[in-house]
């Protein structure tokens, strides 16, 4: 009854707009277009607007910085003629999302009561390049609007400001100076700016802290993220190179910022993990926001517990090569294929990531097509055999729900095996799958960890609905990805690159060094070795709870989305700017062979956005389950304990899924109606 009363109000709702739609229609048709009263037109999209695309425009978006001073208004030239009074001008770019230039704009009486800081768009009598313009260029308006701001503006000493998030960049290290990464430009901070507006907030304990860390962390107190005023200038107006210079920093962004990006927990200092000798380990642990010992021991035994319930048995793994064999004898006695031709598993059956109810991915190998013919010829002949093996299976009574997806980036087909229940995917000659799979399995022997790590990732992932890539998200394969990509770079490293030289040992029998698809496929299978040279350096006595949180942790706070690939390859910073790639915040996360495929291509911002929620809320209910559990100083009753009893009975399922966001993107659209008018 509820369901139907508000499906009645959102009818009446809808339909409420749609008259007043067409009355403004019928009356907007009684006036010609030149009437006082024309249509209202969007901001964004204004009449004399030209494509980006073109070389010179009509318009131009920006910000007024200052006017000239009262003086200098009324004082003449040479010529004895009054000086055309200016107003500096900065020229921004939509489509580089960046300013660009600082311009003179004629103040006439169009903007001469526009404040500085105001976000206008300027209509020219004449189309300008962007390229052509220099700091002494003179524009003249025809007309002004005020648009949409890009980017946080205000006035600070009667100079223009903006709010920019800038991340610390570790790659760049200086004594007393620290290089912050925004949208905008890459900026030098003394150590000093950065700590005197945390001791303005959190007080002279902090500042005591700070001096008594100093000289064993000291770095260990500066912000990774932080909120900041910068103010444009050129130095040099010959070459009109724009640059930005600090105003100050935020000092609000520090209060509004949760504890789990806050560095300065004086309560939980005292029950941090740091009974260990080992001063690599500390050092790990000031990652991210610590957790008490007993917490990261029974958390990291639910860990270990869900994968050992969930990892695939032996079981499982003969009734898979059973029927890879009755498969591929199959197809052998039905389909003019070559004696060489025979099925393989890849994907995460055969890599240490697979349950027990995982697909199975196969491919196909050796069966007559060569991989260098052109790649419409070679699509065709995959399809042609595709085709062969759907009628096939359709025939066959023990075969259900066969599909041909010919229109994926890589044609499969699905289909179940009744007697055993599997669900598999089929494709045709793709190699490079196969030995994405093989690095993978080397990562997960590599490190007893690895395979854990992964099962509790793809859960979480499942749990909160951000694993299915068909829809917009993120992929299992992405995951593991950037799970290696986060455990080669932790202090100190768990695994290192198997693809880069460093790591290669000169053995043919071990070493994969050939050209697969295009594209160079180079790592070495001695994984024995390389784990005896690698562990003489790096030791990493982490837990997989700590781990498993300082994961979390790391996209959902230090990541920068906006510069940073994911990339497991090659050591050392490699963002988006040496791979070409338009700098924007879309996450990339780079196949190790395939360098042209971003693995979450398909992720759009609100997805990521959520993303980004869902790494950090669990961060925050965890840190609150173990203060209620674990906190060494509460004392409780008789009630409370029972209820931490039953707590700790929970898997790591049940656990994850209490600290679930809600996705916005996926709400109920009669539910945003109704909230937009007040309805609930």
């Amino acid at each position: 009854m509820l369901n139907n009363y508000k499906r009645f109000l959102a009818y009446l709702v809808i339909k409420n707009r749609f008259n007043t739609i067409v009355q403004m229609r019928k009356f907007n048709s009684m006036f010609p277009k030149s009437a006082a009263y024309p249509l209202k037109r969007s901001r964004n999209h204004p009449k004399y607007s030209i494509p980006v695309n073109e070389g010179e425009q009509h318009s131009l978006i920006g910000v007024i910085l200052k006017y000239p001073l009262e003086e200098n208004r009324n004082m003449e030239n040479d010529d004895g003629n009054l000086n055309n009074h200016c107003a500096e001008f900065l020229v921004y770019q939509d489509h580089k999302a960046s300013f660009t230039k600082i311009v003179q704009l004629k103040a006439d009486g169009l903007i001469s009561c526009i404040p500085p800081g105001s976000w206008i768009r300027i209509i020219l009598t004449n189309a300008v390049s962007h390229k052509l313009l220099k700091s002494n260029t003179i524009l003249i308006p025809k007309k002004v609007l005020f648009c949409q701001r890009r980017v946080m503006t205000r006035c600070f000493d009667g100079q223009v400001s903006f709010a920019v998030t800038a991340t610390r960049r570790n790659d760049i290290c200086n004594e007393n100076k620290f290089v912050y990464h925004s949208r905008l430009c890459d900026l030098l901070i003394d150590k000093e700016e950065l700590i005197d507006p945390l001791i303005k907030i959190f007080g002279k304990q902090c500042e005591i802290n700070n001096n008594n860390l100093k000289n064993e962390k000291e770095n260990d107190d500066i912000p990774t993220k932080i909120r900041l005023w910068c103010f444009p200038f050129i130095e040099n107006k010959e070459d009109s190179q724009l640059e930005f210079k600090l105003k100050h920093i935020d000092e609000r962004y520090y209060t509004a910022i949760d504890t789990t990006e806050n560095e300065y927990i004086n309560d939980e200092k005292q029950i941090i993990i740091n009974s260990s000798n080992d001063d690599s380990d500390c050092n790990n642990l000031n990652e991210q926001q610590q957790f008490s010992i007993n917490f990261c021991k029974w958390f990291s035994e639910c860990i270990e517990r869900f994968y050992i319930k969930n990892k695939m048995n032996n079981d499982r793994k003969i009734k898979m090569d059973k029927f890879i064999n009755l498969l591929n004898k199959k197809l052998q006695n039905n389909l003019d294929l070559p004696n060489e031709a025979k099925l393989i598993l890849f994907g995460s059956a055969i890599s240490g990531f697979g349950s027990n109810d995982c697909d199975l991915d196969i491919c196909l190998i050796n069966c007559g097509i060569d991989s260098s013919l052109n790649t419409s010829i070679f699509k065709e002949l995959r399809l042609n055999i595709l085709f062969k093996i759907r009628n096939l299976l359709r025939e066959d009574k023990e075969f259900s729900k066969v599909f041909l997806l010919k229109h994926a980036r890589t044609p499969i087909i699905e289909f179940e095996y009744l007697p055993s229940g599997f669900n598999c995917d089929i494709c045709i000659e793709h190699q490079l799958a196969i030995h994405n799979s093989e690095l993978l399995k080397l990562y997960t022997e590599f490190d007893e960890r690895v395979a854990p790590l992964g099962f509790a990732i793809k859960c979480w992932a499942k749990l909160y609905g951000i694993n299915d890539a068909s829809t917009g998200s993120i992929s299992s394969y992405a995951y593991i990805v950037m799970l290696i990509y986060y455990l080669q770079r932790c202090s100190p490293p768990i695994l290192p690159f198997l693809q880069q030289e460093e790591f290669i040992i000169n053995n043919n029998s071990l070493l994969v060094n050939k050209i697969v698809e295009g594209w160079k496929v180079y790592y070495t299978k001695d994984i024995n070795l390389i784990k005896e040279n690698f562990k003489s350096k790096f030791t990493n006595k982490q837990t997989l709870a700590e781990l498993f949180l300082n994961f979390l942790h790391f996209y959902g706070f230090k990541f920068s989305f906006i510069s940073n690939i994911a990339q497991i390859r090659a050591n050392g910073l490699y963002d988006k700017i040496q791979a070409n790639i338009s700098i924007k915040r879309k996450i990339y996360v780079e196949d190790p062979f395939d360098l042209n495929h971003n693995l979450t291509s398909g992720v759009s911002s609100e997805t990521l956005n959520h993303f980004i929620k869902c790494c950090q809320q669990p961060i925050i209910g965890l840190r609150q389950l173990d203060k209620e559990i674990f906190s060494l100083n509460e004392t409780k009753d008789d009630e409370n304990n029972k209820l931490e009893k039953e707590k700790l009975k929970m898997d790591f399922a049940a656990i994850m899924f209490m600290y679930r966001p809600c996705n916005e993107t996926k709400k109920d659209p009669l539910a945003r109606i109704f909230k937009e008018n007040n309805l609930i």
